[in-house]
């Protein structure tokens, strides 16, 4: 197994060669390590070699890093069946509110709150794991696994920007809510796969009218939390709908909910396309659709769910698996890469068209 040198131990025992900058092995495979045999390894600048589990003394050899490993694995194990119970439930608690709505029953804001926040409260509490429930969004029932996921991630920043536990759960309604709306859209043009004619698309653009006429007199939601609902397709260069309106006249709530529901919407498949990796989506965000979101919101997001740091293994989307040896505050989600299997430097700021597929620790 390949393994840091800093994990090392006496007794270890090499299964490959080890070089420096020679023809020749420095230490040979089949060496059993000695303190001695440590300081070279350090002397010469190397940062990992190749050993066998079993250590000379026939104890099994476990690297702190695999410990490190195994324990988190296991914390895992006891916090996913919760999240995924939870989220099970608030996925089909959606849809099932979704479905009255579709004959014309009112909007329960309790029953919503009552689906979202204690996932949302686990999630808080285990951000970690966040990924793991993006990735559980499947395509037939998406409308409703896209709100409940717009909803915590809205949630996610509002705790971040905000810290306030109030305002972090009114955003995460709104985030859950936007779509409401779409209950009153012909269904045959949600479940289209082709492209959509101007006038299906033009009906789709009235969803978050619907969706803040269904709330709009709720007492248990704040004025912004509503004007969120909705300004969520609104840009702040003004090309958004239903208004059009321009950055100072979108409430950052709104600017919130829009980053979350695009997000999501490019790392889930779609009827009509495939998801993207969750860092090309940041991309995407940033570059192809400059102008339309808030910036601050979107990095904001980027630390919480897509913070690489120095020595964070990860791969790439030519397959290749690697580990981030300079991170870039110009470029958080293009650093500089070694790859694991030839030790190669990529600047993935450089070489564009490959970026981070996953985070692998």
């Amino acid at each position: 197994m390949r393994v840091k040198v800093s994990c090392l131990e006496v007794g270890c025992i090499l299964t490959k060669d080890v070089f420096g900058k020679t023809a020749y092995p420095i230490i040979p495979k089949n060496t059993t390590l000695s303190t001695l045999h440590l300081d070279i390894l350090n002397a010469f600048q190397i940062e990992e070699v190749d050993v066998s589990k079993v250590k000379a003394d026939g104890t099994t050899f476990k690297p702190l890093h695999i410990i490190e490993e195994e324990k988190t694995r296991e914390e895992k194990n006891h916090i996913l069946p919760d999240i995924d119970q939870l989220y099970t439930k608030a996925v089909k608690g959606y849809q099932n509110e979704y479905i009255k709505w579709q004959s014309g029953a009112t909007v329960d804001i309790t029953k919503i709150r009552s689906l979202i926040v204690p996932l949302l409260e686990v999630i808080l509490d285990h951000s970690a794991q966040f990924q793991v429930v993006l990735s559980k969004s499947k395509m037939q029932d998406y409308l409703y696994h896209h709100a409940v996921s717009v909803g915590l991630i809205s949630g996610l920043i509002a705790h971040k920007l905000y810290g306030d536990r109030g305002k972090t759960i009114q955003v995460a309604l709104a985030g859950t809510l936007a779509d409401c709306g779409m209950a009153k859209i012909d269904p045959q043009i949600l479940l289209k796969e082709t492209t959509l004619t101007h006038r299906e698309f033009d009906e789709i653009k009235t969803h978050p009218v619907y969706s803040y006429k269904m709330i709009q007199y709720s007492p248990l939601l704040k004025n912004e939390t509503k004007l969120a609902v909705l300004q969520h397709h609104e840009r702040i260069n003004g090309s958004g709908y239903p208004l059009g309106e321009k950055n100072e006249k979108i409430h950052q709530f709104s600017k919130i909910v829009a980053v979350a529901d695009v997000y999501h919407a490019l790392t889930s498949d779609r009827l009509f396309r495939k998801r993207v990796s969750p860092f090309k989506a940041i991309e995407i965000m940033l570059d192809d659709s400059f102008g339309q979101f808030d910036i601050f919101i979107i990095q904001t997001l980027i630390k919480l769910l897509h913070n690489v740091s120095t020595g964070t293994r990860i791969q790439l989307s030519n397959g290749q698996q690697g580990t981030v040896i300079f991170k870039k505050p110009q470029a958080p989600t293009r650093p500089i890469v070694k790859i694991s299997s030839s030790d190669e430097i990529i600047d993935l700021e450089k070489t564009r068209e490959i970026h981070i597929e996953q985070i692998l620790d």
